[in-house]
């Protein structure tokens, strides 16, 4: 291949990024980058998509910032997320940020397990996803939703509206942490052990476990990283 050819291209595919309009004109068969770190999700996907013609599957990936590098260099219409993946990777949420931020004309289909907690779900919706289908919802709608997305709209699953509605209408109180949890907190996001906390704020392993508990509970979590993510995504660690 030519270098002229090869340059074309890549002008090509970035027209595309940011032209989604190109797509509807021409009847393209649209691409999709399916981004989940569980391997059964993705052969259950991948069966999906064998039976339409208008989708192609070019890329799989198993965490967040895999997919941000793929989308640096290929065009992508659709990317399908779960709302969890590694812990040590960027989540659903984080990742459509950061994919509305750098690649806006792609759109993002989150497709994960329901979850029951409604906050989580608003953050979601306000990162900007496209559309939402849980992974217990029929197939059927699966292929609408991407339908949807096809024609340029966003999709929801109405159960998730509903939810999502509900905690817009009745927000749960501000969270109110004390001098020494918000110093733990930060100690915490800053990747810091529990003895080095303890060390560092002079207080015993006892009373820094205390602590971490009552965090947790307000801010209803049961682990230390899920406490972490929920500090983040609520803007109470930066």
């Amino acid at each position: 291949m030519t270098h002229f050819v090869k340059f074309k291209m890549k002008i090509w595919g970035k027209f595309r990024k940011f032209c989604p309009e190109y797509n509807l004109l021409t009847n393209r068969m649209l691409s999709v980058l399916i981004s989940d770190d569980h391997q059964i999700a993705i052969t259950g996907l991948m069966a999906a998509f064998n039976g339409l013609s208008n989708f192609k599957v070019i890329a799989q990936s198993s965490g967040g910032r895999e997919t941000l590098s793929f989308l640096a260099d290929n065009a992508v219409d659709i990317v399908i997320t779960d709302l969890y993946m590694n812990d040590d990777d960027l989540n659903g949420i984080e990742l459509t940020s950061e994919i509305k931020k750098r690649f806006p004309s792609v759109r993002v289909l989150m497709f994960s397990g329901e979850d029951k907690k409604s906050d989580i779900l608003s953050q979601a919706f306000q990162a900007g996803i496209d559309g939402y289908v849980p992974k217990n919802a029929p197939l059927q709608e699966l292929i609408v939703a991407l339908n949807t997305l096809e024609q340029g709209k966003k999709y929801f699953n109405q159960e998730i509206l509903m939810k999502i509605a509900h905690f817009n209408k009745n927000p749960p109180p501000s969270i109110k942490l004390g001098t020494s949890e918000t110093k733990i907190l930060e100690l915490i996001a800053a990747g810091k052990t529990r003895k080095e906390i303890a060390e560092t704020l002079h207080i015993s392993t006892g009373t820094y476990d205390t602590h971490l508990q009552h965090l947790k509970q307000k801010l209803e979590v049961k682990s230390t990283v899920d406490l972490l993510r929920k500090a983040e995504t609520l803007g109470l660690v930066k």
